[in-house]
């Protein structure tokens, strides 16, 4: 199997780990020197990629990431994905509101021998605070 590919079911494995509910799969994907630059500061190693995955499991307890797009080169992936869940606990200062949310994103996976070494992340934000409640959007008024 060509390594693109390779690296690419080792993206899509990360990604069972959060729609399983399984952490223990991260020992598998995450390497001892991975760094998520999606986060200041940055997470590191396994420890960092399983802190982040408690948070969003006490976040969002139905979390569900589907992907849409993936596609893998020398030793990077990217992945266009969509975030689905209800928001059940608190998250980035913001107290649970039960709310269902659609959150589109795209990552960008560095791996090396089988394992993630970085992830730079860019999920859409505003769609989240908005869908969220927190972020007020404008009303249109006709002249």
């Amino acid at each position: 199997m060509e390594k693109s590919k390779t690296d690419v079911n080792v993206v899509q494995r990360f990604y069972d780990a959060y729609n399983n509910k399984n952490e223990a799969i991260l020992n598998e994907v995450i390497a001892d020197d991975y760094v998520d630059y999606g986060h200041q500061p940055p997470g590191r190693g396994v420890q960092g990629a399983k802190s982040d995955h408690k948070e969003i499991a006490r976040a969002f307890e139905d979390a569900r990431f589907d992907i849409d797009e993936i596609f893998g080169s020398d030793d990077r992936v990217t992945a266009r994905w969509t975030l689905r869940a209800t928001h059940t606990g608190p998250f980035a200062g913001v107290s649970p509101t039960q709310k269902k949310i659609e959150v589109r994103g795209i990552s960008l996976y560095r791996l090396r021998e089988g394992k993630i070494t970085e992830t730079r992340n860019l999920p859409d934000l505003l769609a989240l605070f908005t869908q969220l409640g927190t972020i007020e959007q404008k009303q249109h008024v006709s002249a």
